[in-house]
């Protein structure tokens, strides 16, 4: 019985040497949400940027702001929306209280890549310039037209992968640094991470309004299975209002939005 016991113990002494040998070894990673595992991927969150005015009362943009409603409900965190107010008339009585210069710039970038040239309100774009919805002549019709434009969307996967590895505020400031991680078995050339601050200012038409923009220096390489932190400061936050942080991997012109994430605002 005692030499049945010493070689059961010997039997399994070796099991566990060989096991902690195993976990050592470069063993191939199967993990898909590796950043070090070469056919690493996440699901495509898509980026929908929607320009809109609703200065006096503009019932198109409302329509379209009501669909994008309807989308989020259904599509909730496979995607990210954010909400670009900005003038579209010499007439002040048109003049929208919330547009940015910053949404004017990213809106000329934007329209600059589609033939013909076309300007107007509202405008969607999906990932950039992958897909673009113009006008609303009802919320249903355009709940439908922005439903079959992210559909193929959706199916793709992202070698991007966004984290957020600390947050700190203090009164009207905040400082983040985040993690932009490069997945796949290829590297990434010339890319920028957005970090974009929305408020929810009332539960219908203005849930994501635009109120900041910040950009990452851009980013010339990152190798596959590379891991890079970029710090972000935001100011002039007001005591009790809502919220979120949308975050943005684009190319370095900002036309091509490879992956998005977004966040609430403790």
């Amino acid at each position: 019985m005692q030499e049945y016991l010493s070689l059961f113990n010997k039997t399994a002494l070796s099991i566990i040497c060989l096991l902690c040998l195993q976990a050592c070894s470069d063993i191939p990673r199967d993990n898909l949400l590796d950043p070090k595992n070469k056919n690493s991927i996440r699901p495509q969150i898509v980026a929908v940027d929607v320009f809109v005015n609703t200065g006096n009362d503009q019932q198109y943009n409302q329509y379209m702001l009501s669909a994008l409603n309807q989308l989020q409900l259904k599509y909730q965190d496979q995607i990210t929306i954010a909400e670009y107010h900005r003038n579209v008339s010499t007439n002040p009585d048109f003049d929208d209280s919330l547009a940015l210069s910053d949404n004017e710039l990213l809106y000329d970038a934007y329209t600059a890549a589609f033939t013909p040239f076309l300007q107007g309100v509202p405008d969607v774009f999906l990932n950039g310039r992958a897909a673009r919805v113009q006008g609303a002549s009802s919320a249903a019709t355009a709940a439908v037209r922005l439903e079959e434009a992210l559909q193929l969307l959706l199916l793709q996967n992202s070698y991007f992968t966004i984290e957020v590895e600390t947050f700190g505020r203090s009164g009207s400031q905040a400082d983040l640094t985040v993690q932009l991680a490069r997945l796949g078995s290829e590297d990434a050339q010339d890319i920028l991470l957005k970090a974009v601050l929305t408020e929810q200012i009332d539960n219908q038409f203005l849930k994501r309004v635009v109120r900041s923009i910040r950009k990452s220096d851009i980013i010339p390489d990152l190798s596959a299975g590379e891991i890079k932190t970029c710090e972000f400061h935001l100011d002039d936050l007001e005591a009790g209002a809502h919220y979120d942080l949308h975050f943005y991997v684009t190319s370095d012109d900002e036309l091509n939005v490879y992956q998005s994430l977004e966040m609430s605002l403790p």
